[in-house]
């Protein structure tokens, strides 16, 4: 398997509640991103696509950006008519002069950047946004993760055939703390069987645990505009301490 295809295998696309994620996000992206200059979007480590296909539903133009093989063939698959697009997030150079209305980057996407390749993102994203346009980030919070207060989120539950899979994150914080150890680790269930929990799967992912602070000036030095901070997609306040999620808001 490919280095940085670290998902492959953990049938990603199917861990995640999609409609019921984007219910619960679609009223943020549509009040803060609804009134850019241009209705195009930059989706940076898009995944399997749900989120460029509920833009483009809206009328978007969306381009989505993965460095994972496995995912950009999935989003290719179930949404055909989209623009999707295998690339390291640290290197978009292949995007040529294209500009954008607006760039969104969530999930786990950002503490899977190193520092060089967190700079030159943001350098890149400096120079394709419009005037007026807007970046939308959004991380871990990982305060309570490095008071080792949180270890775990989850398990998602989902169904499989006649058995279920349960999601789970465990996080390990290192000595240094600006990393954390990511273990996605994927269960199957199936209560018929001896023993009725197996791992199906688990990864080592080191994470680059930014705060909000360290966030917010690499995105001042390139002239962006911090616009809002918030806990949750509800625009509920960010909480560094017991938190469990970090949302920025930037502007052009």
């Amino acid at each position: 398997m490919d280095r940085e295809d670290r998902y492959e295998g953990l049938h990603y696309r199917d861990m995640i509640a999609w409609s019921s994620r984007l219910q619960r996000e679609w009223p943020l992206y549509e009040s803060v991103l609804g009134d850019v200059p241009v209705k195009s979007l930059l989706d940076l480590g898009c995944g399997p696509g749900e989120h460029c296909a509920r833009f483009a539903a809206e009328g978007w133009a969306t381009l989505g950006v993965d460095v994972s093989t496995t995912q950009i063939a999935s989003a290719r698959e179930h949404h055909p008519e989209l623009e999707f697009l295998r690339a390291d997030l640290g290197a978009l150079d292949e995007l040529g002069g294209r500009e954008f209305g607006a760039a969104l980057c969530v999930g786990n996407v950002l503490p899977s950047l190193d520092d060089e390749a967190f700079e030159a993102m943001l350098d890149h994203l400096a120079s394709c946004i419009v005037a007026g346009g807007r970046l939308l980030l959004h991380q871990l919070e990982f305060g309570p993760i490095l008071s080792r207060d949180r270890r775990s989120i989850g398990p998602i539950f989902r169904p499989v055939e006649n058995r279920e899979t349960a999601f789970l994150r465990i996080f390990s914080p290192r000595e240094d703390d600006r990393y954390v150890d990511f273990f996605p680790t994927r269960l199957l269930i199936d209560p018929e069987s001896d023993p009725p929990v197996t791992l199906d799967r688990a990864e080592r992912v080191e994470m680059r645990a930014r705060r909000r602070g360290e966030i917010e000036n690499a995105l001042a030095g390139r002239g962006f505009s911090i616009e809002g901070v918030w806990g949750s997609p509800e625009r509920t306040d960010h909480d560094p301490e017991s938190g469990q999620d970090l949302w920025v808001l930037a502007g052009r």
